[in-house]
């Protein structure tokens, strides 16, 4: 896997839409949370853990159908299973069980930063190498069609009944237009705030609620 520059400004990136854009911020994080422990006891089962606690199997349809993309690892970082949202996020479907494709089935992943984060050194293989779970840990993916786009990650641990880590559940989320939409208005805030005109924001009953810089020279006081 060959290092490239990080994600210049106008790089195109790709949504795949996985929580309606109008939806409270905290939807899809509650969402995650109460689902990967379903998921990730369904993943015992595909790691052979089975016993009469993990006597259940996560359907097939079920698993398609869950609203954001998940895959399952084994001890080795072997990709076992994921579902449909998550080759899409991927823009592939790499094969299974590939001593190739280990840890997870991206293309390229960057950390936010945009340094290049090597497969052995991504989330997925930090859980199973200490066993400690990750939740909404942001990684940047690179399809093999040069789109990128930011994910959220909720990683849970698989331990035996002995404690040692027999694999790991990746249940995550594009979050890439929310991350645009923040930057957005960060970089609106900003250019406000610096403007040397008067800006003043009101509420619907004419209540003033803030002003910018300028506005606090002009009338000598804050807000």
């Amino acid at each position: 896997m060959s290092d490239i520059e990080p994600t210049p400004p106008n790089s195109h990136f790709f949504t795949t839409n996985n929580v309606p854009s109008d939806a409270p911020r905290s939807f899809g994080r509650k969402s995650m949370r109460s689902s990967i422990e379903v998921v990730a006891k369904a993943a015992r089962v595909a790691l052979g853990l089975r016993n009469e606690e993990q006597t259940f199997e996560l359907p097939g349809r079920l698993f398609e159908q869950l609203p954001f993309a998940v895959y399952v690892c084994d001890r080795d970082g072997l990709v076992l299973r994921y579902n449909h949202r998550a080759a899409e996020l991927w823009g592939r479907s790499p094969k299974l069980s590939d001593p190739n494709e280990r840890f997870c089935g991206s293309y390229r992943m960057f950390r936010p930063d945009g340094s290049l984060l090597p497969h052995h050194e991504c989330p997925m293989a930090d859980v199973l190498r200490t066993g400690i779970s990750v939740r909404e840990q942001e990684v940047h993916i690179e399809r093999p069609d040069g789109l990128r786009g930011i994910a959220l990650v909720d990683i849970e641990a698989i331990k035996d009944s002995g404690g040692s880590v027999v694999g790991a559940v990746n249940c995550f989320q594009d979050i890439t237009e929310r991350k645009r939409s923040e930057e957005a208005a960060l970089r609106l805030a900003a250019i406000i705030q610096s403007s040397d005109d008067a800006i003043v924001s009101k509420g619907l009953d004419g209540i003033i609620t803030s002003w910018n810089g300028g506005a606090e020279r002009i009338f000598g006081y804050f807000a």
